[in-house]
Parts: C-alpha cells; sequence; structure tokens
C-alpha cells in the first residue's frame, strides 16, 4: 500500500497537467496563463509556447517579444505580457473579470481530471475537498464539501458544479 505522502504527490502530477485540459477544451488566454503562474498551475515554458502558437503574419509585436522570452528574465516577461495585455484590454475593470473567469477556467480543468481519474472514493473526496479550498470555497461547491448539512454526495455535487462550468464556458 502507498504512503499518504506518495499518494498525494503522485495526484498533484496530475493535477499539474490541468494546463493540457485548458488547451483542450480550448480555454487557454492570457488571463488564464497569467492566474495559473499565479498560483504555479503554469510555467514560464507555457507562456512561451502559447504565444508561438499565435506567430502568424499579423502577430503584434509584444507577442513576438513573448514568444522569444526564453531571453529574459522573469520581471522582463511579465512586463511584456502586461504591455500586451494593456493594449487589448485597457479598461481595468474587464481585466479583472477577466481574470476571474480564468480562475473559474482553472476550477472546470482540475475538476474535469479529478473527475476522469480512477481514484478510490476516498481519494477522489479528499481531492475534491483540496480543489474546493483552493479556489477559496466557491459559492457553488459548498455541496462538495464534506462539511456540508446538504442531503447530497459531494461527488455528485461535482459533477453539477463541472456541467455548470461547462455550460458557463459554451463546452459540450
Amino acid at each position: 500500500m502507498e504512503s499518504p505522502i506518495k499518494l498525494h504527490l503522485k495526484n498533484k502530477e496530475i493535477f499539474m497537467k490541468a494546463i493540457n485540459k485548458l488547451i483542450e477544451l480550448n480555454l487557454l488566454c492570457w488571463f488564464s496563463l497569467i492566474a495559473g503562474i499565479k498560483r504555479g498551475w503554469a510555467s514560464r515554458q507555457d507562456i512561451i509556447n502559447y504565444a508561438v502558437s499565435m506567430l502568424n503574419d499579423k502577430t503584434d509585436y509584444d507577442i513576438i517579444l513573448i514568444a522569444g522570452g526564453e531571453e529574459y528574465d522573469d520581471l522582463e516577461l511579465k512586463l511584456r505580457i502586461k504591455n500586451y495585455i494593456n493594449s487589448q484590454y485597457p479598461n481595468n475593470q474587464k481585466q479583472e473579470e477577466l481574470f476571474q473567469l480564468a480562475y473559474e477556467k482553472w476550477r472546470l480543468a482540475h475538476l474535469l481530471i479529478l473527475s476522469e481519474n480512477e481514484f478510490s472514493f476516498e481519494q477522489n473526496l479528499e481531492q475534491l475537498q483540496e480543489i474546493y479550498a483552493m479556489f477559496d470555497y466557491p459559492e457553488d461547491m459548498k455541496s462538495c464539501s464534506i462539511y456540508s448539512q446538504d442531503e447530497i454526495d459531494p461527488i455528485i455535487a461535482m459533477g453539477k458544479v463541472i456541467d455548470d462550468l461547462k455550460i458557463k464556458f459554451s463546452i459540450q
């Protein structure tokens, strides 16, 4: 039997692939990348790869610079991304809304990964509690808590949250 520490690390490796789920669902954007960097779900290389994927004959100069980001330190790369975002979305309120949506995208990715893996019931429940906490206890996930007063099974409640988020992002 595996120790809980190894099991936790094994699960962590699975959840580190959440960026692949965002790509698969076509939900990756600059805001989700920045949110992912802040929370440790995305890497510097993910940013560079995304910028490279956007290169074409009409590419914004900032994207070209970001795509060559391997030569920049972290501060310079962040500054170039910030410049690009500010040029595309000069309204700070709109930027804040897009960042909030980005966290919702990450939450969907994490929940989908949990639902698609074959953990034991106890492992699923434990991971669900970690996701619930990691996203600061969102209201729509309160039935996912093991401490909820609801009569619904937390894993079943997770399915409803997933369905609602899929609708929100127009995912079949």
